[in-house]
């Protein structure tokens, strides 16, 4: 069956277990392919509904679709536990333990050494920054009622600095300098100029100035010429 289509009950076992095990695809990895594969591909249309061949995003929808229908299914204080993966894919790390949606209570994490990858069969030429992935994450969550509906769903947040209300003058004068390398006082503020740093604070260009000499003091910007600043080499 396919688990995220809501039109389809699950099968009755999951409304009495004690305990429900999902191992989901994890999805963008390259070298695998389930649909027409691990599975027959009866409709043609295995590509489009198979998770393991969606970008990570949309895959981990997909997962997390499913361990909520599980979820919802299980009588109350059963388990349900997910093993999921950590993936490396077009030279990014992405970790679904990290994406995972977590009803209920996250009772215990584990991880699971991970043999025979594809990765550790591989010889990676030049220097790089990065381990090989060799393990999986273990995740097991209580249900502790029958009827609420909670959950934690990881949610990305970007936001400029700049607009930010937890960066100090610190955080944000320093990136600023720091972004533009070298900068005159008036670079600075047309930088901060319009954001939420700047509107707070009806001295903002003094506290600027008086940010850029704590910061030349503490050896992090170089006082060049009168208004005038540059990072110091490292």
């Amino acid at each position: 069956m396919d688990i995220c289509d809501d039109g389809i009950d699950l099968p009755n076992g999951f409304y009495d277990a004690d305990m429900v095990f999902l191992h989901p695809p994890y999805p963008s990895i390259n070298d695998v392919h389930y649909a027409g594969h691990m599975w027959k591909d009866t409709n043609g249309d295995g590509k489009i509904r198979d998770l393991q061949e969606m970008s990570f995003e949309d895959g981990m929808r997909g997962v997390n679709h499913a361990l909520l229908r599980a979820y919802n299914a299980m009588p109350s204080g059963s388990y349900e536990v997910c093993l999921v993966g950590e993936i490396r894919s077009h030279g990014q790390y992405r970790s679904m333990m990290q994406s995972l949606t977590i009803p209920g209570i996250l009772h215990q994490t584990f991880v699971k050494l991970q043999y025979n990858t594809v990765s550790g069969r591989r010889t990676y030429s030049g220097c790089s920054d990065y381990a090989l992935t060799g393990h999986e994450m273990i995740a097991v969550i209580k249900k502790p009622s029958g009827y609420e509906l909670s959950f934690v769903m990881p949610k990305r947040v970007t936001i400029d600095l700049r607009d930010s209300k937890m960066a100090t003058w610190k955080d944000v004068v320093m990136s600023v300098v720091r972004n533009l390398g070298a900068a005159t006082n008036r670079n600075i503020y047309e930088a901060l100029e319009g954001h939420q740093k700047a509107a707070c604070n009806a001295n903002w260009k003094a506290k600027v100035r008086q940010t850029l000499q704590i910061l030349a003091k503490a050896g992090l910007v170089l006082h060049v010429a009168d208004g005038e600043w540059k990072v110091v080499s490292r």
